[in-house]
């Protein structure tokens, strides 16, 4: 009877592994075939529903090529908008002509005035610039009502995070890897491209992250399960996830009041909003060529998220770094390959409303590599390190406006947030 019932199983794995499981891991030499069946009852998929899947799945994906068509056709307008040169009537060119010739005078005086205020000049950081002379090359508007808020003509220093390097051990497959000196986004205009607004990091408390949403693969399962981001944010993660699947996998949901259930992200897309989106994949695709193919992907879902989250500030969590002992003997799992791709997507960041993040830092050495004692297998964090994810999130985040921080508890005395009053000592016993 045991035997037979584990071929029956097998049975439903194998016909199955197009449809219903489809989304599961399925590896031979590590863990049964049939052990997929059970993994689908416990996420309430049964054999026989494969077909039915496979139709959810179909609609997904046709949903997500009309937006995808929707975001590119938005994304060329606005960049043929960019280009469209002014043109100007005969009408008002000889007015302005006019105007040109009456005031000469008192603009060459302009023009000695601004010359002599530059050479007096000293920091390029401003607090307040007239008007009427504009922005500099080099100068930083500072916002009174929000330090964090910038204003300059190119993207200030200290604006999202840069990307940590680590040593080439020389044993990167060259099939996961795009040429040396290969251009990625290049974009003027659209939702890729800096607007002259720009927001630095800030640190939070916990109820920042009370409308936030955090997507990702195991990595996040841990950073759910043992940073404490469960009690604080709505979750959806799910071992396996990556950028090819990363709408229309089933995924674990769980909210901070409780709620745990199974959808894809497009459905909850689609259904609820969000003020902050953070993703977090990468290390399943390292096997898959290459980093152009990985950042074309990236590049369209951050197009599909901004589309049906237009409020959103967007998190880009750059791909942790593997131990030594991994990045130096494998073609596939090595920081090399994390580096370029992290290189990649870190060019999507605009710096108003789509930052980058990266946490390496924080759990690497001087060569770039993963503390071996942090993790078990080389790739995923033991428990106890996952609160130094969730303080590092909790040290840098964006405000730009009130409605950045919706939160529904106290505002700890210490994190000052603009717009958010934190009540004196004295006032609080009044």
């Amino acid at each position: 009877m045991i035997l037979l019932s584990g071929l029956v199983f097998c049975a439903f794995a194998f016909f199955g592994k197009d449809t219903v499981y489809a989304e599961y891991e399925q590896d031979l030499l590590h863990k049964p075939y049939f052990s997929v069946v059970f993994e689908g009852l416990k996420d309430d998929r049964y054999p026989w529903e494969g077909t039915l899947y496979e139709k959810a799945k179909t609609e997904q994906e046709e949903q997500l090529e009309t937006l995808l068509a929707q975001a590119t056709e938005q994304e060329g307008q606005t960049e043929e908008t960019a280009e469209e040169p002014v043109s100007t009537e005969p009408a008002q060119e000889e007015e302005t002509a006019s105007e040109e010739a009456a005031t000469s005078e008192e603009a060459t005086a302009s023009e000695e005035a601004a010359e002599e205020t530059e050479e007096q000049e000293e920091a390029s950081v401003v607090e307040k610039i007239p008007e009427e002379e504009g922005l500099k090359e080099g100068e930083v508007l500072v916002d009174p009502e929000n330090e964090t808020h910038l204003t300059s003509l190119s993207m200030p220093e200290g604006v999202g995070d840069p990307v940590m390097g680590a040593t080439d051990y020389g044993v990167a497959g060259a099939p996961y890897l795009s040429p040396a000196g290969t251009v990625f986004n290049t974009d003027t205009a659209g939702p890729f491209a800096e607007n002259g607004e720009y927001y630095l990091f800030r640190a939070v408390n916990e109820e920042y992250f009370s409308d936030a949403l955090i997507v990702g693969d195991s990595r996040t399962v841990g950073l759910r399960d043992f940073g404490g981001m469960r009690d604080c944010s709505t979750v959806l993660a799910k071992e396996s996830l990556n950028i090819f699947n990363l709408f229309t996998k089933q995924l674990e949901y769980t909210t901070r009041n409780g709620e745990v259930a199974t959808t894809t992200l497009l459905d909850l897309l689609l259904t609820k909003q969000y003020r902050k989106v953070y993703l977090s994949v990468g290390i399943n695709e390292l096997g898959t060529p290459d980093t152009k193919a990985y950042y074309q992907k990236y590049r369209e879902a951050i197009a599909v998220i901004r589309q049906l989250q237009p409020d959103a500030i967007i998190y880009m969590q750059g791909i942790m770094h593997v131990t030594k002992a991994l990045s130096s003997t494998d073609k596939v799992f090595n920081n090399t390959s994390i580096v370029q791709r992290n290189i990649a997507i870190e060019t999507l960041a605009n710096g108003h409303d789509i930052f980058y993040l990266d946490m390496n830092p924080e759990f690497c050495d001087e060569n770039g590599d993963l503390y071996a004692d942090l993790s078990n297998d080389g790739i995923h964090l033991k428990a106890s390190a996952y609160n130094t994810w969730r303080d590092y999130l909790m040290t840098h985040a964006v405000y730009r406006d009130a409605n950045d921080f919706t939160g529904l508890g106290p505002i700890e005395e210490g994190v000052k947030i603009p717009g958010v009053t934190v009540p004196l000592e004295e006032e609080a016993q009044e």
